[in-house]
Protein backbone atom coordinates (compact mmCIF):
# COMPACT_ATOMS: atom_id res chain seq x y z
CA UNK A 1 0.00 0.00 0.00
CA UNK A 2 1.30 3.48 -0.38
CA UNK A 3 0.10 6.68 1.38
CA UNK A 4 -0.04 9.94 -0.78
CA UNK A 5 0.94 13.48 -0.20
CA UNK A 6 0.09 16.73 -2.51
CA UNK A 7 2.37 17.75 -4.73
CA UNK A 8 4.07 20.57 -3.00
CA UNK A 9 7.52 20.90 -4.54
CA UNK A 10 8.96 22.85 -2.01
CA UNK A 11 8.00 21.31 1.04
CA UNK A 12 7.95 17.92 -0.05
CA UNK A 13 10.33 17.08 -3.01
CA UNK A 14 9.85 13.46 -3.38
CA UNK A 15 11.39 11.36 -6.20
CA UNK A 16 8.48 9.29 -6.27
CA UNK A 17 6.12 9.24 -9.65
CA UNK A 18 3.86 12.46 -10.19
CA UNK A 19 0.15 11.10 -10.67
CA UNK A 20 -2.72 13.96 -10.92
CA UNK A 21 -0.26 16.17 -8.67
CA UNK A 22 0.29 13.62 -6.04
CA UNK A 23 3.47 12.09 -4.68
CA UNK A 24 3.18 8.66 -3.92
CA UNK A 25 4.63 7.68 -0.83
CA UNK A 26 6.54 4.07 0.96
CA UNK A 27 4.88 3.59 4.26
CA UNK A 28 7.38 1.87 6.90
CA UNK A 29 6.72 0.10 10.15
CA UNK A 30 8.95 3.13 11.64
CA UNK A 31 7.56 6.72 13.05
CA UNK A 32 9.22 9.25 10.64
CA UNK A 33 9.46 12.53 11.44
CA UNK A 34 10.18 13.68 7.55
CA UNK A 35 7.39 12.39 5.42
CA UNK A 36 9.37 12.86 2.48
CA UNK A 37 11.44 9.93 3.42
CA UNK A 38 8.96 7.74 4.77
CA UNK A 39 5.84 7.47 7.29
CA UNK A 40 4.47 4.69 9.61
CA UNK A 41 1.49 3.58 8.10
CA UNK A 42 -0.53 2.60 11.81
CA UNK A 43 -3.42 0.83 9.79
CA UNK A 44 -4.97 4.20 9.76
CA UNK A 45 -4.71 7.77 8.10
CA UNK A 46 -5.37 9.44 11.24
CA UNK A 47 -2.05 7.69 12.12
CA UNK A 48 -0.50 8.74 8.71
CA UNK A 49 -1.36 12.63 9.65
CA UNK A 50 -0.21 12.48 12.79
CA UNK A 51 3.50 12.24 11.19
CA UNK A 52 2.57 15.28 9.08
CA UNK A 53 1.66 17.25 11.88
CA UNK A 54 4.62 16.78 14.26
CA UNK A 55 6.68 17.43 11.07
CA UNK A 56 5.02 20.77 10.12
CA UNK A 57 5.57 21.48 13.59
CA UNK A 58 2.35 21.19 15.80
CA UNK A 59 2.81 20.81 19.73
CA UNK A 60 -1.09 20.35 20.49
CA UNK A 61 -2.94 18.22 17.97
CA UNK A 62 -6.83 17.79 18.77
CA UNK A 63 -8.29 15.16 16.89
CA UNK A 64 -12.22 15.85 16.13
CA UNK A 65 -14.43 13.19 13.93
CA UNK A 66 -12.27 10.06 14.82
CA UNK A 67 -15.18 7.43 15.61
CA UNK A 68 -12.95 4.38 16.08
CA UNK A 69 -16.13 2.32 15.97
CA UNK A 70 -16.75 -0.09 12.69
CA UNK A 71 -19.86 -1.60 11.26
CA UNK A 72 -18.24 -4.45 9.74
CA UNK A 73 -17.71 -8.31 9.54
CA UNK A 74 -14.75 -10.72 8.81
CA UNK A 75 -11.81 -10.14 10.56
CA UNK A 76 -9.54 -7.51 11.00
CA UNK A 77 -8.17 -6.62 7.45
CA UNK A 78 -10.58 -9.09 5.29
CA UNK A 79 -10.82 -7.59 2.03
CA UNK A 80 -14.47 -7.08 1.15
CA UNK A 81 -16.29 -5.24 -1.60
CA UNK A 82 -19.31 -2.97 -0.27
CA UNK A 83 -22.14 -2.79 -2.62
CA UNK A 84 -23.93 -1.02 -0.02
CA UNK A 85 -24.17 2.24 1.26
CA UNK A 86 -20.73 2.82 2.98
CA UNK A 87 -22.15 3.48 7.33
CA UNK A 88 -18.14 3.95 8.42
CA UNK A 89 -17.30 7.13 6.62
CA UNK A 90 -18.90 11.10 6.11
CA UNK A 91 -20.00 10.25 2.79
CA UNK A 92 -22.11 6.87 2.09
CA UNK A 93 -20.64 6.61 -1.33
CA UNK A 94 -16.81 7.01 -0.06
CA UNK A 95 -16.34 3.00 -0.26
CA UNK A 96 -19.82 1.83 -2.08
CA UNK A 97 -19.24 -0.36 -5.37
CA UNK A 98 -15.58 -0.40 -3.91
CA UNK A 99 -12.59 -2.70 -2.35
CA UNK A 100 -12.19 -1.89 1.61
CA UNK A 101 -10.32 -3.74 4.14
CA UNK A 102 -11.86 -4.37 7.35
CA UNK A 103 -10.61 -1.79 10.39
CA UNK A 104 -8.24 -3.38 12.52
CA UNK A 105 -8.74 -1.63 15.53
CA UNK A 106 -6.13 -3.36 17.89
CA UNK A 107 -3.08 -2.41 15.66
CA UNK A 108 -4.82 1.19 15.07
CA UNK A 109 -4.61 1.44 19.04
CA UNK A 110 -1.09 -0.16 18.64
CA UNK A 111 -0.15 2.75 16.67
CA UNK A 112 -1.70 5.22 18.56
CA UNK A 113 0.08 4.12 21.75
CA UNK A 114 3.33 4.77 19.77
CA UNK A 115 2.74 8.46 18.32
CA UNK A 116 1.36 9.27 22.02
CA UNK A 117 4.52 8.37 23.17
CA UNK A 118 6.91 9.75 20.28
CA UNK A 119 4.70 13.25 20.95
CA UNK A 120 5.23 13.08 24.84
CA UNK A 121 8.66 12.46 24.56
CA UNK A 122 9.58 15.33 22.67
CA UNK A 123 7.05 17.63 24.89
CA UNK A 124 4.09 17.53 22.50
CA UNK A 125 0.56 16.58 23.08
CA UNK A 126 -2.64 14.56 21.41
CA UNK A 127 -6.14 15.10 22.27
CA UNK A 128 -9.21 13.77 21.00
CA UNK A 129 -11.88 15.85 20.95
CA UNK A 130 -14.26 13.29 19.16
CA UNK A 131 -18.03 13.63 20.44
CA UNK A 132 -18.89 10.14 21.56
CA UNK A 133 -15.38 8.70 20.37
CA UNK A 134 -14.30 4.94 20.88
CA UNK A 135 -10.65 5.63 21.04
CA UNK A 136 -9.53 5.24 24.49
CA UNK A 137 -5.83 6.02 24.04
CA UNK A 138 -5.54 9.88 24.09
CA UNK A 139 -6.95 12.19 26.54
CA UNK A 140 -10.41 13.57 26.12
CA UNK A 141 -11.33 16.91 25.36
CA UNK A 142 -14.76 18.81 24.25
CA UNK A 143 -15.00 20.19 21.45
CA UNK A 144 -15.68 23.42 22.38
CA UNK A 145 -13.06 23.49 24.37
CA UNK A 146 -10.38 22.54 22.04
CA UNK A 147 -12.21 24.78 19.14
CA UNK A 148 -12.70 28.03 21.70
CA UNK A 149 -10.81 27.24 24.44
CA UNK A 150 -14.06 27.09 26.82
CA UNK A 151 -17.11 24.94 27.78
CA UNK A 152 -20.47 26.07 27.31
CA UNK A 153 -20.46 26.06 31.54
CA UNK A 154 -17.33 28.28 31.76
CA UNK A 155 -19.41 30.22 28.93
CA UNK A 156 -21.95 31.07 31.33
CA UNK A 157 -19.90 31.46 33.92
CA UNK A 158 -17.72 34.17 32.03
CA UNK A 159 -21.04 35.98 30.64
CA UNK A 160 -21.97 36.08 34.72
CA UNK A 161 -18.54 37.84 35.85
CA UNK A 162 -19.10 40.22 33.11
CA UNK A 163 -22.10 41.34 34.18
CA UNK A 164 -21.13 41.26 37.77
CA UNK A 165 -17.94 43.42 36.71
CA UNK A 166 -19.84 45.77 34.77
CA UNK A 167 -22.25 46.14 37.64
CA UNK A 168 -19.64 46.58 39.90
CA UNK A 169 -17.81 49.47 37.53
CA UNK A 170 -21.28 51.06 37.22
CA UNK A 171 -21.55 51.44 41.12
CA UNK A 172 -18.08 52.47 41.57
CA UNK A 173 -18.83 55.12 38.38
CA UNK A 174 -22.17 56.35 40.56
CA UNK A 175 -20.28 56.61 44.00
CA UNK A 176 -17.36 58.76 42.54
CA UNK A 177 -19.80 61.15 40.98
CA UNK A 178 -21.59 61.23 44.40
CA UNK A 179 -18.45 62.03 46.30
CA UNK A 180 -17.75 64.44 43.33
CA UNK A 181 -21.09 66.38 43.87
CA UNK A 182 -20.31 66.41 47.51
CA UNK A 183 -16.92 67.86 47.24
CA UNK A 184 -18.49 70.92 45.29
Amino acid sequence: AEKFIRYMPDLFPCDAPKKYGIHFVKPTGKLSDDPRKNLHEGYTVTAWSLQVLYFVGCKEVYIVGMDHNFHQTGKPNEKHHMTTDDPNHFDPNYFKNKDWDNADLEQNNNSYRRIKRWYEDDGRKIFDATEGGKCDIFDKVDWKVAMYQRDDGDAAQQQEEQAEEGQQEDEDKEDGEEEKAEEE
